[in-house]
């Protein structure tokens, strides 16, 4: 991810001596059960681009953590009245994103320090990028 133009773009936008981290967003849809409703679920992963993606994407290194489960909410209801296919998927599109804003809420402004493995001091800038 460090050899892309927007990495680059992003570093020259703080501080001399800090560290650029990328927060990256991962979900995919898991199957529940077949016998209550047929539910599902979009567990939320998060990880940090500063792994390399060799590592990050390997199971047994753990890179990726599951911070929260969204709720799959349905996109057609064809039984109400007045209540367009179209509204109702832009009523669910809009529900997922206040959802993300209210779980990545702690991230926004998010500024530390860290002792990295040179041993020194460096300040950290979270950045989500938008792909």
């Amino acid at each position: 991810m460090n050899t892309a133009s927007w990495w680059w773009d992003q570093q020259s936008n703080i501080p001399v001596g800090s560290t650029l981290i990328p927060v990256l967003l991962a979900s995919d849809q898991i199957h529940l059960t077949n016998f209550s409703g047929d539910k599902k679920l979009w567990p939320l992963y998060m990880s940090i681009g500063n792994i390399k993606s060799t590592v990050r994407n390997k199971p047994t290194m753990n890179a990726w953590i599951p911070i929260a489960p969204l709720p799959v909410s349905p996109k057609r209801l064809h039984k109400i009245p007045n209540f367009s296919t179209e509204t109702q998927e832009l009523d669910a599109l809009q529900l997922t994103h206040e959802i993300l804003s209210h779980i990545l809420s702690p991230l926004a402004n998010a500024k530390s320090e860290m002792v990295c493995c040179d041993e020194n001091m460096h300040f950290t800038h979270l950045v989500i990028p938008n792909t």
